[in-house]
C-alpha cells in the first residue's frame, strides 16, 4: 500500500512562508529531528490528540508529528520541547490515518530493508542523493493490523531510549576516564 494512500504527506514551507513564521518561531533542524528520536524519555510526552493543538499554520509541528528529513532519510516524532518549531524545504510531515501507528511508520522509514531498498533505487541527485516528496509519498508500506503496530512501535521507541541511555552511559565512563590521563 502506498504512503499517499494512508497519510497525508505535506513537505516543509518554501522561502516565502517561511519568512512569514520565522519571526516567531525556531526552525527545526537536523539535530532537533536526532534529540527527538534519540531521546524520547517519557512514553507519554506524545499527544495523539490533535484537537488539543492549536498552531495557527500547518509548517508549525506540534508535539506527536511524524517527520522525515528529505536530506538525511531521517524520520522521527517531535517531542514537546520542540513543538511550535518550523519546518524547513527539506521536511515532510506525515499524517497517518487511524489505521496506522506514527511510530510503527517511523520504524519503517528508519529501519524497514524493504524502506531503504525502494528509497535507494529511486533517489535522484548525482552528487548527493536524496528523497523526494514524490518518492516518499510512493513507498510502499507493509500493512500490519492496528495492534501488531502499535506493539512494534513501542518495542522500538523503548529500544531507542534504552540505545540512548546506554550511548550516554558509555560516553560518561569515557569522560571519567579521560578526566584520569
Amino acid at each position: 500500500m502506498k504512503l499517499s494512500k494512508i497519510a497525508n504527506c505535506m513537505i516543509g514551507p518554501n522561502a516565502n512562508e517561511k519568512k512569514k513564521l520565522n519571526q516567531d518561531h525556531e526552525i527545526y533542524s537536523v539535530e532537533d529531528i536526532q534529540k527527538d528520536l534519540s531521546q524520547y524519555l517519557e512514553l507519554d510526552e506524545v499527544l495523539d490528540d490533535k484537537s488539543t493543538q492549536s498552531n495557527e499554520s500547518k509548517f508549525i509541528l506540534n508535539n506527536g508529528d511524524l517527520v522525515i528529513n528529505l536530506m538525511t532519510n531521517i524520520a522521527s516524532v517531535v517531542s514537546k520541547n520542540n513543538q511550535d518549531r518550523i519546518m524547513t524545504q527539506a521536511l515532510m510531515k506525515i499524517e497517518p490515518n487511524d489505521q496506522f501507528d506514527k511510530w510503527y511508520l517511523c520504524y519503517l522509514l528508519n529501519e524497514s530493508n524493504e524502506i531503504k531498498r525502494q528509497e535507494m533505487k529511486n533517489m535522484e541527485g548525482t552528487v548527493i542523493k536524496r528523497l523526494t516528496a514524490r518518492l516518499v509519498k510512493n513507498l510502499d508500506i507493509n500493512a500490519v493490523n492496528i495492534n501488531e503496530q502499535k506493539r512494534i512501535g513501542d518495542i522500538y521507541r523503548h529500544a531507542l531510549k534504552e540505545k540512548y541511555l546506554l550511548q550516554h552511559k558509555a560516553n560518561l565512563i569515557f569522560e571519567t576516564v579521560k578526566s584520569f590521563v
